[in-house]
């Protein structure tokens, strides 16, 4: 078979990457306009059902849409990072934490697309949310220690990881998503396990994080 002349194959290869590039920067512009709502909700510009609204409506429209492309839907998933982002750059007893909890209620009160109903499919769900805070709970503590320490290597700060925390506990005292699991977790890590530490400064490391959280 005869190869490509380069400047055709360079030409093939560029229409090829065109798609994929196209998808990231449509994600980037959704996950743009996520925030900036969400920001705007926090600053009190929004109430949480308008604001619900704005970030479900073009997920729906898009569900319901005839011939569109899977990679022209909005992802849920960037409200859900950005909800998390947002929780992990504030203190545990900062007024945005409560504020988020109501609009992620306010999000499962939002109207399902037509399309999920034979999927048995709802916002009441919060559909991939808690595979979300799963993936960043996994993410926030690495099992192995870091070469120049004898304790797990941390991805946050004590800080970042009881405002996690405390958001999946307002969370499950709502009753918008059970987290219940993660609170035995917490109080297990916090009480219970030493994490292998055999040193002083390793304990307190783990203990900085690990007793706030479960408080």
């Amino acid at each position: 078979m005869a190869s490509l002349p380069t400047s055709q194959a360079s030409f093939t290869e560029e229409s090829e990457e065109q798609p994929e590039k196209d998808h990231r920067q449509k994600q980037l512009q959704h996950r743009n306009f996520v925030q900036s709502t969400i920001e705007s909700y926090l600053n009190n510009n929004l109430n949480a059902k308008d604001t619900a609204s704005l970030l479900i409506t073009p997920i729906n429209e898009a569900l319901d849409a005839d011939n569109v492309d899977d990679d022209d839907i909005p992802d849920e998933g960037a409200i859900w990072n950005v909800i998390l982002s947002i929780t992990r750059q504030h203190p545990y007893n900062h007024p945005y934490i409560l504020s988020l909890v109501n609009l992620l209620a306010a999000i499962q009160d939002s109207p399902d697309p037509a399309s999920w109903k034979q999927h048995q499919q709802s916002w009441r769900h919060l559909p991939s949310f808690g595979m979300e805070v799963r993936e960043n709970w996994n993410r926030t503590l690495s099992s192995s220690p870091s070469p120049q320490h004898q304790h797990p290597h941390w991805s946050c700060t004590p800080a970042e990881w009881t405002s996690m925390n405390a958001l999946i506990a307002h969370l499950t005292v709502a009753r918008v998503f059970n987290f219940n699991r993660y609170a035995i977790w917490a109080l297990r890590d916090a009480l219970e396990d030493e994490h292998g530490q055999t040193s002083l400064t390793g304990r307190v490391a783990n203990l900085d994080h690990y007793v706030p959280a479960a408080a």
